[in-house]
């Protein structure tokens, strides 16, 4: 990537940083870096070949996204490793975790599927809905022009829902702005909690440490702390190699989740050794 010529970085700074870059290229290649890009590879190109399968329904629609935005998360992943920010790593490595606990409390109890994945797809409209509110009620410029196109029509269709909105979300005191998320009156613990797999459980437990900011985070670090690598590990990749591990064996259970919920049987080949 070229550098803007008006980035006041001088030219001792962008050979220090090009020179870590290249030691830490032939480092990647013995990870299981290559491993990700392999599984990835062949997970996106299954999920583009089978769009088809993944717009039957809504079910299916809302597996087809939440699995782009965890293969998302591990192409992220790769680009964490490639320029230096392993912190960065365990962030999606939690994500893709979250993305699997989410997916589980949504398909586990049959008779809940359908009123979830409502919830995902009427959330947008509601949101949008709720941003609107809040700008005209504290009569504020809106920056971003979502609502340039919004005219007293829709605001009419809006209104039309809040009392099926009231129902969907379970909102005892009618208040919709308190709905900030589409699984409103489920957080993330919660949805841990009714996870079946304590290894990957524990193992979100512990990376969150990793995640946010904390002494424990930078243990992970080395001499060169603001890119972050472990560089001097002594032939030992086990402490570099654990966001890929802890992503590549969630995934693997993602897949088997949705065959077993829709009937989609994954081709991915993934690598033998598992942890859970």
């Amino acid at each position: 990537m070229k550098l803007n010529l008006n980035c006041p970085i001088s030219k001792k700074q962008i050979e220090k940083y090009e020179s870590f870059i290249e030691r830490i290229t032939g480092l990647i290649e013995k990870t299981k870096l290559p491993l990700l890009s392999c599984v990835l590879l062949q997970s996106s190109s299954e999920l583009d070949e089978n769009k088809d399968f993944f717009s039957k329904n809504s079910l299916k629609i809302f597996t087809g996204e939440l699995l782009s935005k965890y293969l998302n998360e591990g192409w992220a992943m790769i680009g964490c490793y490639q320029q230096a920010a392993f912190l960065s790593s365990f962030h999606h490595t939690r994500a893709s975790l979250e993305l699997l606990a989410i997916y589980h409390w949504t398909v586990y109890k049959d008779n809940k599927i359908e009123k979830r994945v409502k919830k995902y797809f009427e959330f947008k409209e509601l949101n949008l809905y709720n941003y609107y509110r809040k700008i005209t009620n504290a009569n504020v410029k809106d920056e971003h022009s979502l609502f340039s196109s919004v005219d007293e029509n829709q605001v009419k269709v809006w209104e039309k829902k809040i009392d099926e909105w009231v129902k969907l979300f379970d909102v005892k005191d009618k208040d919709l702005s308190n709905v900030i998320n589409w699984h409103h009156g489920c957080k993330i613990e919660n949805m841990l909690s009714e996870f079946p797999n304590e290894k990957l459980k524990m193992f979100y437990t512990e990376i969150s440490h990793a995640t946010h900011f904390s002494p424990y985070s930078h243990s992970f670090g080395t001499v060169d702390s603001v890119l972050g690598l472990p560089i001097n590990l002594d032939g030992d990749l086990t402490q570099i190699n654990t966001p890929i591990t802890i992503y590549l064996n969630s995934l693997e259970f993602l897949l088997n989740i949705i065959h077993h919920k829709i009937g989609f049987d994954s081709k991915v080949k993934f690598p033998k050794n598992k942890i859970y």
